[in-house]
């Protein structure tokens, strides 16, 4: 059975568009000085606009990554169609040459990864493959190391980096909610902090799979 894990980096959508999709905010009704009601709309636009990344509505895929054997393979760019593409041709390509004998395994990616992933190929008319899902669940060969984690725990808890602290297998370089302006700084450190992330999601599925 072949194992790849896989792991996603999302950007807030380009400024034309959070602009059409921004609410309007107010600052709290009893607020009377000027001053003081303008900067609390702006504190509630910045928060907003932060947390962008994390919504199909307001966010984007920025970048995919897959981990096999120690190889990464990356794909990304701000062309989100050419990226979920891409990805899901790989997957195509993948499930084919080793005739459904292989397994897709990210953390947290039935929370986030996956529904992203879906939900903005969606948006951009790109075809998934069938079998991510089926029904109302997902795929026999998607798996989650969170899920794993957890146990069947009804409150689960526990984040990459926290997981792989207590496995003793490393630890994170980064944060992702600072991926898109790494990115658009420094591409190469931002495709290494992914490249960090797909090591240390393999090494937990070594101990927990």
């Amino acid at each position: 059975m072949k194992t790849y894990y896989f792991d996603i980096e999302t950007a807030p959508q380009p400024p034309e568009q959070l602009q059409a999709a921004m609410p309007v905010f107010e600052a709290p009704s009893n607020y009377k000085d000027p001053d003081k009601i303008a900067t609390a709309i702006e504190e509630k636009r910045k928060a907003w606009v932060e947390k962008a990344a994390l919504s199909t509505s307001t966010g984007r895929v920025l970048a995919v990554g897959f981990h096999y054997q120690g190889i990464a393979t990356l794909f990304h760019g701000y062309d989100e169609k050419a990226v979920l593409q891409s990805t899901w041709d790989m997957v195509r390509t993948v499930e084919a040459e080793s005739n459904g004998g292989c397994q897709w395994v990210g953390f947290y990616s039935f929370q986030f990864d996956l529904p992203f992933l879906l939900q903005r190929s969606f948006a951009n008319r790109v075809r998934v493959p069938l079998g991510v899902r089926a029904g109302r669940y997902w795929g026999t060969n998607w798996l989650d190391l969170f899920e794993q984690w957890n146990c069947g725990k009804k409150d689960k808890s526990g984040s990459l980096d926290e997981v792989a602290r207590v496995l003793g297998v490393g630890r994170k370089t980064g944060s992702g909610a600072d991926f898109a302006a790494l990115y658009s700084d420094n591409q190469e450190k931002a495709l290494d902090y992914l490249r960090n992330d797909l090591e240390l999601t393999a090494r937990i599925g070594e101990v927990l799979l």
